[in-house]
């Protein structure tokens, strides 16, 4: 009799387990509602408004977009917000070859950490908590694959996923926000239900912000590396005149290239805080 019992005890466990992993599942799904809404206000209407979207639950890790249906290894929230993401960029716009493959996860990475930022709730410093998390393991090579013969290099953590999603984080900066999110309605605009390269969407942000940047494009897309600043302060007074002396240099390894890029000093002083961007 114990045999059959414990296979009605393993039974048991084994349907407990599995309600409840649907439940947690439709809890997830409750969140991408609310992800749906969010994502709406910065990349446009849900491109598929008129079917529905759906998550696929699979026994593997990872995730998996299709158009309206996302298979997912669980529901996680960073994997969730990744794959509905790419129902905008993926789905909607598909990079037109596995060159420009960062405009698939790059993109798709980086809404992670929107998500993070503009969820009910949500701060800057989420957003930069976000980021940090997701900084390149490795930046020898290039966001643009060169090489697409290769699925692992088309398919890299560190630079179609990672760094991608760095460059438009960085990216952002450099032409401020109201630019950035723009610049994805006019990419959107442009390439919707089709194929975009990087060039393409190059040229949608510099539409919208109207100066060249492919020196931006240049050297964070096409080269390699990434800058590492030293950097030192003394204050400084003449005839009066409060200042402060600020040396940067760049010490990245010397096969890469320097970097132009703005770097945020914050100076505190009796009078309170100041921020200022400068160019290195």
């Amino acid at each position: 009799m114990a045999e059959p019992a414990a296979q009605i005890a393993r039974g048991i466990e084994q349907i407990a387990a599995i309600r409840i992993k649907r439940i947690g599942g439709r809890a997830a799904f409750g969140d991408t509602e609310r992800m749906i809404e969010h994502f709406e206000t910065l990349f446009g209407p849900y491109p598929f408004i008129d079917e529905k979207y759906g998550i696929y639950q699979f026994n593997f890790g990872g995730g998996m977009e299709h158009q309206t249906m996302a298979g997912q290894g669980g529901f996680g929230e960073s994997l969730t917000a990744h794959e509905l993401a790419h129902q905008w960029w993926g789905d909607m716009i598909t990079c037109a070859t596995w060159n420009d493959i960062w405009l698939n996860e790059g993109f798709a990475t980086y809404s992670e950490a929107l998500w993070q930022e503009f969820k009910t709730g949500g701060t800057t410093e989420d957003l930069h908590n976000a980021m940090a998390d997701r900084r390149p393991f490795f930046f020898d090579g290039s966001t643009y694959t060169f090489d697409a013969t290769s699925a692992s290099r088309i398919f890299s953590t560190s630079f179609s996923y990672r760094k991608g999603a760095w460059i438009l984080h960085m990216l952002r900066r450099v032409v401020g926000d109201e630019n950035f999110f723009d610049a994805l309605l006019a990419f959107r605009a442009a390439h919707e239900f089709d194929s975009a390269i990087t060039d393409e969407f190059r040229m949608a942000v510099e539409g919208v912000v109207g100066d060249d940047l492919a020196w931006y494009f240049d050297q964070w897309v096409y080269g390699v590396g990434a800058p590492w600043y030293e950097h030192a302060w003394t204050p400084r007074s003449v005839n009066g005149a409060h200042f402060i002396e600020v040396m940067i240099a760049q010490q990245q390894p010397a096969n890469y290239d320097l970097f132009s890029m703005p770097i945020e000093l914050d100076v505190e002083t009796a009078l309170g805080g100041e921020s200022h961007a400068i160019w290195n």
